[in-house]
């Protein structure tokens, strides 16, 4: 559980008049696992979008540590530690299993791209550690198709887990999972509720979109709520499951007890 905040952000997007994201305020201690939700049109993705970079906000602060991310493009953020995986999947399809993952530890190379013209032997040392890195991603997420695949061959839960694998192949401190179970069976959602688990036990920080409230109700330590690009609530997931304004809106009839 947190002992320290490692993310804590204020901010405010807008698309022209309108407002995606007022004022919508973030704190996620560092080793905890912070589940997101709300409908549909509730900010969550535009609120990763703008953690992880690929959206500036409109107004507003991200802190990541001790220090202010708003205005770094996105791969300075993934070197400082913040991955995410996409609502909609981002796998090279043409590409290898082995080398879908591979691209996500490029960033953490410090060969040039002279080394890699020349076939230097730093960069030959960091091509044979980027490899075996991946190699150790596939078994962590437990995919265990032939490396050598096209990614696009994969079935569509092995596709969500090779995202996953390349999200993880460098040991981000921050992990942001966009709607992870989207398309996935029963089975595969409780393999994704393992690894979430394992995640965290490594220290890692994850912040969860889901609309699967029995897979957030049973993976987070706290849950923020969105509605019309604004904070609804915040709590424990007990604390959220009897909040009559979140029951209202989000959860409508859940049962814990699953009856």
């Amino acid at each position: 559980m947190a002992d320290a905040t490692i993310l804590r952000a204020q901010v405010t997007k807008r698309f022209g008049g309108l407002v995606a994201l007022d004022a919508v305020s973030l704190a996620v201690g560092a080793g905890e696992v912070r589940g997101l939700i709300g409908p549909n049109g509730a900010g969550k993705t535009t609120l990763v979008n703008v953690l992880s970079g690929v959206l500036r906000p409109t107004t507003g602060s991200i802190h990541f540590g001790d220090q202010e991310i708003v205005g770094s493009p996105p791969y300075r953020i993934a070197r400082l530690g913040i991955r995410r995986t996409f609502q909609t999947l981002r796998i090279f399809p043409e590409l290898s299993v082995l080398e879908n993952v591979a691209v996500g530890y490029h960033a953490h190379t410090a060969a040039e791209t002279w080394d890699a013209l020349l076939g230097t032997r730093r960069a030959a040392r960091e091509e044979r550690l980027t490899l075996d890195r991946a190699r150790e991603a596939l078994a962590f997420v437990g995919l265990h198709a032939d490396p050598g695949l096209p990614a696009g061959a994969l079935a569509y839960g092995q596709q969500r887990l090779l995202e996953l694998a390349r999200a993880v192949v460098a040991t981000p401190r921050l992990l942001l999972l966009d709607e992870p179970a989207a398309g996935m069976n029963p089975a595969e959602c409780d393999h994704l509720l393992g690894l979430i688990r394992r995640l965290q036990q490594q220290g890692i920080t994850l912040l969860v979109i889901e609309h699967r409230m029995d897979l957030i109700m049973e993976a987070c330590d706290r849950i923020t709520v969105l509605s019309y690009g604004r904070n609804l609530a915040e709590g424990t997931p007990a604390e959220i499951q009897t909040n009559a304004a979140v029951i209202e809106a989000y959860l409508g009839t859940y049962d814990p007890a699953g009856a």
